[in-house]
């Protein structure tokens, strides 16, 4: 085999993804469609939404749980549930919708750096960035990867910060002996299609503050306490039964999920240990991840260019993320009005030469093997790739 730009024929017919969305069974599908079909039940807080949130609370180990219909709406009445104003210190290396809802709240994010082998928040110099009008910091357990939760609890306790977690991406991983889940005055996970288990669309919040919890389920459902009697602003962001029903169903097999996950991220380390420029994500010491993203950073010693490999790999039908290009304090919403994010070095390094290989749990061998081979060939061929794109234009245009 060798690669398509030199006119081959690709890899793989068709497209491999970075994760690959895990639904139950048909026939498990179609006992809920047919519940939902004969109660009409079909939001305000159902059977299966009730259900969920209490095998959540279980599974994780905190007091409460609130779904919510998007992880972005949780953070949104985190923020509001909290008392948040004026400024919030949050890594630049995350998602998108971690700046944008805080932003969205009339809060100013102050981006700072982050570690260069976990890529969460580096608290060594947060707090210098510490001043008057900072409420909060809050913490991205990126990939699934806890944050130094122990020195952000210390650095909240000490300065009397807010400590919120975006654990969009961590739902299943542990700090220590216990589940992300259960630190800060609050945690918010993600249950879109490309989690570990998901809803479709969804999210929730997990609290051990009852009166934090009791707050926010308010705020969720329009500020409704009983029938017809309203006693505080609140918005919509309610889980549907349809929705709780799928990762209620799906929660079963998360153990299993991380399991294969967790097999595939050693096979690939294992693999790509000895290629020159290729350097593979750490977990935290202490902790497990849900592995459910396989990032790895390309330097220059591989000599082909993280874009390239990008392309190159696009090309042979496996979708690549350049998970999180540029960063958020280079995005146009924030790159002029937020000056304070000052030099992020460790950001900008990483942002620029990370590339998210597909890793879901039943990737099988020889997929996972197929990716690692045509790193390897590419860094074979790296004068040949070079001058191929001395001649040939780069331009990555998402093939999705």
């Amino acid at each position: 085999m060798t690669l398509k730009i030199f006119g081959k024929r690709p890899v793989f017919k068709k497209p491999i993804y970075i994760v690959r969305p895990y639904l139950p069974p048909k026939k498990d599908i179609f006992k809920i469609i047919n519940k939902l079909n004969a109660s009409r039940y079909l939001t305000n807080h159902g059977y299966y939404v009730q259900k969920f949130e209490e095998k959540l609370q279980k599974y994780i180990g905190a007091k409460h749980v609130i779904l919510t219909s998007s992880g972005t709406i949780g953070l949104q009445l985190a923020f509001r549930a909290l008392d948040i104003r004026d400024e919030i210190l949050m890594p630049s290396f995350t998602f998108v919708a971690s700046a944008h809802s805080a932003t969205w709240e009339g809060l100013t994010p102050v981006f700072v750096d982050i570690e260069p082998d976990y890529f969460t928040i580096d608290t060594t110099n947060l707090e210098s960035r510490i001043n008057k009008k900072t409420n909060a910091i809050m913490g991205v357990n990126i990939f699934g990867n806890p944050c130094n939760i122990r020195r952000l609890k210390e650095i909240c306790k000490r300065h009397k910060l807010k400590l919120i977690f975006d654990s969009a991406q961590a739902l299943g991983s542990l700090y220590g002996d216990k589940r992300v889940g259960n630190f800060g005055d609050l945690e918010v996970f993600s249950l879109h299609a490309t989690k570990i288990i998901n809803t479709l669309e969804g999210g929730f919040i997990s609290t051990n503050n009852t009166t934090l919890s009791k707050k926010i389920r308010l705020m969720q459902n329009f500020g409704f306490k009983g029938y017809d009697r309203v006693v505080s602003l609140g918005i919509n962001a309610k889980m549907n039964e349809l929705s709780a029903a799928i990762g209620l169903y799906s929660l079963r097999n998360i153990e299993k999920n991380i399991k294969d996950n967790k097999e595939n991220f050693n096979r690939y380390n294992a693999l790509l240990k000895d290629i020159p420029g290729i350097k593979t994500y750490k977990i935290r010491p202490g902790c497990e991840s849900n592995y459910n993203y396989y990032p790895i950073i390309i330097h220059k010693d591989f000599i082909i260019t993280r874009d390239q490999l990008c392309d190159i790999f696009w090309k042979e039908n496996v979708i690549t993320r350049r998970y999180y290009f540029p960063g958020c304090h280079n995005h146009p919403p924030y790159n002029k009005k937020h000056k304070s994010h000052k030099k992020l070095i460790n950001t900008d390094e990483i942002s620029n030469s990370i590339l998210c290989l597909p890793c879901f749990p039943d990737i099988g061998d020889k997929r996972l093997e197929k990716i690692v081979y045509i790193i390897k060939k590419a860094y074979k061929m790296r004068n040949q790739i070079r001058k191929y794109y001395s001649k040939n234009k780069l331009k990555l245009i998402n093939p999705v």
